[in-house]
């Protein structure tokens, strides 16, 4: 959780891992006398500490702005809450130009992997996601205006989180990004973007982000299960794997796949299998476990009971038994001793 004070306003981020501020946002408060507090990137991982920490400052002289993807009537028995649906709302509030881009001044020269945004939504319907399936484009002048906040920043990599790259039409406008950033930038190494097997496969698709500058592909493998996948309602079978990675390969570009672990007496050996066999392009795996989210797209075989069941970072699940957190704690240890020795040095020499 990062905060910053000022002119008696104060935005806190609650990020996804917040443990180890729990005591920390207890006493949070007292550092200043704050009049408003933004609370950006609600969800099912920080919702209870973000009602906890409003519910502890009770009649204390602030407003707080929610937003994410959390249902606002989560928040309705606090006082003085407004929940937004999106950012651009906060003009109704504030007398703001949202269009403007943001100012990194405060984090000049920080190594970081920044992202940036073509479009936000997803069409496909995978039914554990909470993600609108709604498409939305943003503006060239808009991208444009992103990019160029990125100046103070010290990075080689670019994160584009379109959630699936490729869907919105204007995917190749990264060829100029390329080039824009390049020209501040001279040691830009490339993109990371986030899409699905199926995508990948689409004549050409690969062939063409490899030369406007992708380097990392971030794949919507969830798990390699053909019987889970169906459930998961994804738009892509395990058949499809091996070709995308031969692609991939042929082109130079690294493959991450974003993995679901956590489905009831599920088997991970075929998804270890396939991660070991194509290790040469694997650098890493995201790991995240099943949470049965409130606005998910569709219905799963697994019903929330607590917290944990909608936190995607949390292994222990009600619907879990022993075994499966076994299994899971195994293939974790196996996932990470294959791809641990992996060289990812161009992303910050």
């Amino acid at each position: 959780m990062d905060c910053y004070n000022q002119r008696n306003v104060a935005w806190i981020i609650v990020q996804k891992n917040i443990d180890g501020y729990k005591q920390r946002g207890r006493n949070v408060y007292k550092w200043t006398n704050w009049r408003i507090i933004f609370f950006i990137l609600c969800n099912g991982t920080n919702r209870s500490f973000v009602k906890r920490f409003l519910d502890l400052n009770r009649g204390k002289n602030f407003n707080a702005i929610l937003g994410g993807y959390v249902k606002s009537s989560y928040f309705s028995n606090l006082e003085k809450v407004i929940y937004l649906d999106s950012l651009n709302e906060l003009g109704k509030i504030f007398s703001i130009n949202i269009e403007s881009s943001p100012n990194y001044n405060l984090f000049r020269g920080e190594y970081c992997i920044p992202r940036i945004s073509l479009s936000s939504g997803c069409l496909f319907n995978c039914s554990f996601c909470s993600i609108p399936r709604i498409l939305t484009i943003k503006s060239e002048r808009e991208i444009l205006n992103q990019i160029d906040s990125l100046k103070p920043l010290n990075f080689r990599v670019l994160y584009l989180d379109d959630k699936t790259f490729g869907q919105a039409s204007n995917y190749r406008l990264i060829g100029l990004l390329r080039d824009r950033i390049s020209q501040y930038n001279p040691d830009f190494y490339g993109f990371t973007v986030q899409t699905t097997p199926s995508l990948g496969l689409r004549n050409g698709f690969l062939e063409e982000i490899a030369m406007l500058g992708v380097k990392y592909i971030e794949l919507g493998v969830e798990i390699v299960d053909d019987k889970i996948l169906e459930i998961f309602n994804k738009p892509y079978r395990t058949k499809h794997l091996n070709p995308v990675c031969d692609k991939a390969r042929n082109l130079g570009l690294k493959i991450i796949p974003n993995l679901i672990m956590g489905f009831p007496n599920a088997d991970y050996r075929k998804t270890i299998e396939w991660i070991r066999d194509n290790q040469d392009i694997i650098p890493m795996a995201n790991i995240y476990f099943l949470a049965d989210y409130e606005d998910k797209h569709s219905d799963l075989p697994v019903t929330a009971e607590n917290e944990n069941d909608r936190n995607e970072n949390k292994m222990e699940k009600s619907w879990l038994t022993p075994s499966d957190i076994i299994k899971i704690r195994e293939a974790l240890r196996e996932i990470f001793l294959i791809t641990s020795n992996f060289q990812t040095d161009e992303i910050w020499k």
